[in-house]
């Protein structure tokens, strides 16, 4: 890769990013069946589509993700997927909602029977007054909504 291409992947990187955690850009397919395979990344297709729809207002961030080839936007869409948890503190966030809110027996009990969409759903409600965390679990699959909720 030269250098101009590394160039603009790291330009593209954020807006990239932007579209996960702050809008909740679909990344991976929902876990149906309550297996810990990991869960495929929904068509590169299907997530330009939304990255391009919340990016709409931004005519550099939708050139730039244009730009990128599927390889590279899927390699973005995995660094940033990686990153995000950690660098916006997912796990304080999520902790917030499982205790200062109340959440946790019933995200336990959801979380058993599979029903990722139901804890997803939830928390996004109960961050609704926080914009800079309310999409923060679209960054990481089913599998390690599980293993969070597991942890705590």
């Amino acid at each position: 890769m030269d250098d101009l291409s590394l160039a603009h992947l790291q330009n593209a990187k954020p807006h990239v990013s932007w579209c996960i955690w702050h809008e909740g850009c679909t990344v991976y397919v929902p876990l149906f069946d309550g297996g810990l395979v990991p869960e495929p990344m929904e068509s590169i297709q299907s997530i330009r589509a939304q990255m391009m729809a919340f990016q709409d207002h931004n005519g550099t961030a939708k050139q730039l993700i244009t730009r990128l080839n599927d390889n590279d936007l899927i390699s973005v869409i995995e660094s940033s997927c990686a990153e995000i948890p950690e660098i916006y503190n997912l796990k304080e966030h999520f902790r917030w909602v499982c205790y200062h809110e109340g959440w946790m027996p019933e995200f336990r009990v959801w979380s058993a029977s599979g029903s990722f969409g139901d804890i997803r759903g939830k928390y996004h409600s109960m961050q609704q007054h926080n914009p800079n965390a309310r999409s923060l679990l679209a960054s990481i699959r089913d599998s390690e909504l599980k293993a969070l909720i597991d942890s705590l």
